[in-house]
């Protein structure tokens, strides 16, 4: 029986068109992966760039095994993103993992999501780590790949296809614990390639996430 596909879910919380940018550049290098590979090795299930709650909602309760998040952040806990707004201007939204806690609370329905790639600026810090920890499954654990100080989007990008790149070269595994030493892996690979092509260390780090929640 041939394995499963990697799932990716890519969803980005900001409309301009740096972000844009960012999704457009991700997505085109996950589908076209099996095309030049000649092989069926990963599906993108959901490719969002929207400030609707429904939406957002959508991109954080769909089941995959990485969920692919763009947004602005800061390490105090809260992500915004703009929204353009007639031809020249742009408003901003902000987005605090706390409403996330309380839907979870009223509803009991979490995020089944393996692995969070937070590609935003500051989105590894200790208050994230604390809020999104409230979003996970009681006894169940999320990896997170952040970044500890402010990102451009070419040292975003450098990082992502790396890890993607490292990621996507095996199989997907059928066992979870596998598939968390695959993302531990790649994320090690990706940080090598970033600092021989950038020539500085990488943002990006990998945390594990365990839940604060008793039920």
């Amino acid at each position: 029986m041939a394995s499963k596909p990697w799932n990716i879910n890519l969803l980005s919380l900001d409309q301009t068109e740096y972000f844009e940018t960012t999704l457009w550049a991700t997505s085109a290098f996950l589908r076209t992966f099996n095309a030049i590979q000649k092989t069926n090795r990963v599906e993108v299930s959901l490719e969002l760039s929207t400030s609707d709650a429904d939406e957002i909602a959508e991109g954080i309760f769909s089941e995959t095994d990485i969920l692919h998040i763009m947004s602005h952040a800061e390490s105090g806990g809260v992500a915004s993103g703009g929204q353009k707004y007639w031809k020249y201007f742009t408003y901003s939204q902000t987005y605090d993992p706390t409403d996330l806690a309380e839907f979870i609370d009223e509803y009991e329905s979490y995020p089944e999501v393996e692995c969070l790639i937070f590609d935003a600026c500051e989105s590894a810090s200790v208050e994230w780590v604390k809020r999104l920890s409230d979003v996970v499954p009681a006894g169940r654990n999320m990896i997170l790949i952040g970044t500890t100080r402010k990102v451009r989007i070419d040292e975003t990008l450098v990082y992502t296809m790396a890890f993607y790149q490292e990621l996507l070269r095996k199989v997907r595994p059928k066992a979870l614990g596998a598939r968390g030493d695959r993302y531990e892996s790649a994320h090690q690979a990706a940080t090598h390639i970033f600092k021989r092509l950038m020539r500085k260390k990488c943002p990006f780090v990998l945390k594990k996430v365990t839940s604060r929640r008793r039920h």
